[in-house]
């Protein structure tokens, strides 16, 4: 099946990023995979969201999209929003528009940070990276 191969491509991608990122050693939560958050609660989240199009491709080809969303968990300890957003920025820098992932996904554009969230104890910043893949069916 298409997606597990997209979404190992996408997830063997972040691993690469956060090995060369500011903090190399940080968990990460892959999707429906059991994870127990770490104690000083600083970990990256992924989740996959696919968004095939409906629209018609030529002869056998299948058009895949979606978007990978990069959650960094940081605590609201009021250390300010530096140091996990230059971690955020460092992950994330690694995807590169019209970049091939495992000679399948191209990434469509640079990722996009969005507005930090808060969460109780914790803030999330998220970023999301746009994919597109065609296969012969």
């Amino acid at each position: 099946m298409i997606e597990k191969e997209i979404l190992q491509a996408l997830q063997s991608k972040v691993i690469a990023a956060v090995a060369l990122s500011t903090v190399p050693t940080l968990p990460i939560a892959f999707v429906d995979v059991a994870f127990d958050p770490p104690n000083n609660g600083k970990y990256l989240e992924l989740v996959h969201i696919s968004n095939n199009p409906a629209d018609p491709t030529w002869d056998d080809e299948e058009h895949h999209r979606g978007m990978l969303r990069l959650i960094l968990h940081w605590p609201n300890n009021g250390g300010g929003a530096y140091a996990p957003l230059m971690l955020l920025a460092s992950i994330s820098s690694q995807f590169r528009k019209d970049e091939k992932i495992a000679g399948l996904v191209t990434v469509l554009n640079k990722p996009k940070a969005m507005s930090k969230i808060a969460n109780g104890q914790e803030n999330l910043y998220p970023a999301s990276v746009e994919y597109s893949v065609f296969t012969l069916a």
